[in-house]
């Protein structure tokens, strides 16, 4: 990638094409453009710590996707039970000896799309698309983090720079091994 020299330290809207000390940095743009796990900590505080307001705000899209996801989900489950109501009265009309038991189970199956969520395939649309957007921003994030990190805040050298990323990386890798060890968990409690 070609990039065009930042002439000051100053916040850019996704300048991925920028590099400071451009002309210092040359020997070292390998190491700027490696892949960096350091976006993976919590609550985007890697983000706060090194002014990438851009990705913090990428990560509240993807949130607020997810609400409204949820919030549609939670709309399509009214209306769903809206329709169970209409029919377990359709249901009594047709047989009058139905069983609160056997209404219950009617309930259960057609109110959420089966016993398990996934079997709904509305609830699996919009996971699906949440997890892929939360995975196309993260791999984004983790391609250009290093080099927003190093345009965007003023660094005593590169040695102290280096330092720093490595501790923001272990911390990113140790929270992405342990998001991927809440998988499982997470499949058990659905």
């Amino acid at each position: 990638m070609e990039y065009k020299n930042l002439e000051r330290t100053a916040f850019h809207w996704f300048a991925i094409k920028e590099m400071k000390a451009l002309d210092e940095m040359k020997e070292n743009l390998t190491y700027l453009q490696k892949f960096s796990f350091a976006p993976f900590v919590p609550y985007s505080f890697y983000h706060f710590m090194r002014n990438g307001w851009d990705f913090l705000i990428l990560n509240i899209g993807v949130g607020v996707f997810a609400g409204i996801a949820q919030i549609i989900l939670g709309i399509m489950k009214v209306i769903a039970s809206i329709q169970t109501n209409r029919a377990i009265s359709v249901l009594r009309e047709i047989n009058p000896s139905i069983n609160h038991k056997q209404i219950d189970l009617y309930k259960l199956i057609k109110f959420s799309g089966g016993v398990k969520p996934f079997s709904n395939p509305y609830f699996v649309a919009i996971v699906s698309i949440a997890v892929i957007l939360f995975i196309v921003v993260k791999i984004y994030e983790c391609m250009y983090a290093r080099r927003m990190s190093w345009n965007r805040n003023e660094w005593k050298d590169l040695e102290t720079f280096k330092k720093s990323e490595t501790l923001w990386n272990i911390a990113g890798i140790a929270c992405f091994i342990a998001g991927l060890g809440m998988i499982p968990l997470l499949f058990k409690l659905i």
